[in-house]
């Protein structure tokens, strides 16, 4: 059973959006699952508008309904038990509201076609709900503690997203203990560091991207120059495109939350 708004259908072109709120009508619409100053100054910067996820489960997917974008940013280890996996020593306590909802809003982003990027956790959380699993603590494979937090450079996948963006080399933020372990059926690894860590997954049909690596800080006043703001820009460039192509005056969530929060066991 779905949960219904007014829709109206064009039978050419597709559902019709919803008039926007001013300000917004060009702009596409960016839902940001987390606060992140950082995220958001980007996102701005690359001509999108931010749109607050909100705390209600319901609430968060009916405002998904009307987003361009969504970008799930980083924070706090994702539970261990949702890729069937003990809880390492290292692994912060759960944050199961915040696995919860972006769980939800990455099972209705999917069913909806709304492009998708993550940072950091939000890498983890895309892999883990696509059915991947991750290193909980990468010092334990990698001998060293780099990925804590410093500069380094990775090496990325020529023609994938991040290196059209980013280049073959960019020297980014690494601020993360946890990585990616099996890729996800449906993905593919775009970006390496030189140890093997994954620092970067996109989705075969290109809709989803995700860095381990933190491109929202590395924002300098030469945008154009910069190449975590050229992600941005790539990720603004999807969903304008994804904005173009669906145009709605209302439309139907697919399932409700608890029904999303269901299949995936949370």
């Amino acid at each position: 059973m779905s949960t219904k708004v007014t829709t109206h259908y064009n039978t050419h072109n597709g559902p019709k959006r919803a008039p926007a709120d001013i300000g917004s009508a060009v702009k596409p619409r960016i839902m940001v699952t987390a606060d992140s100053s950082a995220v958001e100054k980007q996102v701005i910067a690359a001509g999108g508008c931010i749109v607050d996820a909100g705390y209600d489960l319901e609430t968060s997917v009916q405002r998904l309904i009307s987003c361009d974008g969504l970008i799930i940013t980083g924070g706090g280890d994702v539970n261990p038990m949702l890729y069937a996996d003990h809880r390492h020593p290292q692994t912060q306590s759960p944050t199961t509201i915040r696995d919860r909802r972006e769980l939800v809003l990455l099972g209705a982003a999917r069913d909806m076609g709304i492009p998708v990027l993550g940072i950091c956790r939000g890498l983890q959380i895309i892999t883990v709900e696509a059915g991947g699993t991750l290193y909980q603590h990468v010092p334990d494979k990698v001998k060293h503690s780099n990925h804590d937090c410093s500069m380094m450079p990775v090496d990325t996948v020529r023609g994938s997203v991040v290196n059209r963006a980013m280049g073959d080399h960019p020297n980014v933020l690494h601020l993360h203990h946890q990585s990616l372990r099996r890729t996800p059926a449906g993905f593919q690894i775009t970006a390496r560091h030189a140890d093997g860590t994954v620092e970067a997954i996109e989705s075969n049909d290109g809709r989803v991207v995700a860095t381990q690596f933190h491109p929202e800080s590395i924002l300098t006043n030469n945008r154009s120059e910069d190449n975590g703001y050229r992600l941005f820009v790539a990720f603004l460039r999807s969903a304008r495109r994804f904005k173009r192509r669906t145009r709605r005056e209302g439309m139907e969530m697919p399932r409700k939350a608890s029904e999303y929060l269901a299949k995936e066991k949370v």
